[in-house]
C-alpha cells in the first residue's frame, strides 16, 4: 500500500509515519515512537497532539504516570472525513452567499489535470438539476471509478440530470448511467456519424463547466447568470429538436 495517499486527509509525512508506526506496534510511549520512527522526541509530542486532535489516536496512562499512545481503528479515518464534510456542509450556504454576492461579475476557475477536473463534476453536485453535453463514454474510459461515484451521488442527492451525448456513448455509458441514476437520468444522442465529442459541458445553477479529455486534460468553470442562462437556452432548444 502507498501510505503517502494519507496526505489526502491533510496529514504531514511525519504524522503519517507516526500513525502507521502506532497501527503496527500498538501502545507506545513517545520514547518508543521516537526510536522506532527516527523522529526526534520533542517533535513527536507536537505530532501526537495533532493526530489526537484529528481523532486518529488516543492515550492511556501506564506506570510511573507516563502516557502511552495508540492508533484508533482505521475506520476513524472515514469518521474524520465525514466530520469535516459535515462541518463544511453546515457553513456552505453562508460561504456560497459570499462567493456569489458579486454574481454580475463572472467568476472563472481553472482545473489542471485529471485529478483536478474531477472538481468540476463535484461542484455540479450542489445543484438540483444538471444539463450535460459531450461524451460520458470519454469520462467512463478516463476515470471509470469516479464516473460511478458521481452517478451514485446524483442518485443519492435526487439531482435531475439530462444529457446530450455523442453517439459512441450510447453503447456502454448511457446504460451505466441509467442503471445507477435510474429515472433521474435521461439522455439523447447525436448521430454516430458525428463522431466522439472531445469536450464535456455541464450546466448547473449559475455555472457552466468545460472539461476536455484530450491531452492536456483541463477544466474551466464560469459562474455567471447570463452565461449559464444562454447555455441552458441552447441546450433546451437542441434537446427539443432531437
Amino acid at each position: 500500500m502507498n501510505y503517502s495517499e494519507l496526505d489526502a486527509l491533510g496529514l504531514s509525512k511525519s504524522e503519517i509515519t507516526v500513525f502507521i508506526f502506532l497501527l503496527k506496534n500498538g501502545h507506545s510511549t513517545p520514547v518508543q515512537i521516537a526510536s522506532g520512527t527516527g523522529i526526534q522526541q520533542p517533535h513527536c509530542y507536537g505530532i501526537l497532539d495533532s493526530l489526537a486532535a484529528k481523532g486518529l489516536i488516543s492515550t492511556q496512562g501506564i506506570k510511573n504516570k507516563r502516557k502511552a499512545f495508540f492508533a484508533r481503528d482505521p475506520q476513524a479515518l472515514l469518521d474524520t472525513l465525514r466530520a469535516r464534510q459535515e462541518a463544511v456542509e453546515r457553513i456552505l450556504p453562508d460561504l456560497r452567499g459570499l462567493y456569489v454576492s458579486h454574481k454580475n461579475k463572472p467568476q472563472i476557475q481553472f482545473f489542471d489535470g485529471s485529478e483536478e477536473v474531477k472538481n468540476v463534476y463535484r461542484l455540479s453536485l450542489q445543484s438540483q438539476a444538471i444539463l450535460g453535453i459531450g461524451s460520458t463514454e470519454r469520462i467512463r474510459k478516463a476515470m471509470p471509478d469516479f464516473l460511478e461515484w458521481y452517478l451514485k451521488e446524483v442518485k443519492k442527492r435526487g439531482i435531475v440530470f439530462r444529457d446530450i451525448l455523442s453517439g459512441p456513448s450510447a453503447d456502454k455509458a448511457i446504460p451505466l448511467a441509467k442503471a445507477i441514476a435510474k429515472a433521474l437520468y435521461e439522455a439523447k444522442t447525436f448521430s454516430v456519424r458525428e463522431g466522439e465529442a472531445s469536450m464535456d459541458i455541464l450546466v448547473w445553477d449559475d455555472s457552466v463547466g468545460f472539461v476536455t479529455f484530450d491531452e492536456p486534460i483541463f477544466g474551466t468553470v464560469i459562474t455567471s447568470q447570463p452565461f449559464a442562462t444562454m447555455f441552458r437556452m441552447l441546450f433546451n432548444a437542441l434537446w427539443a429538436r432531437m
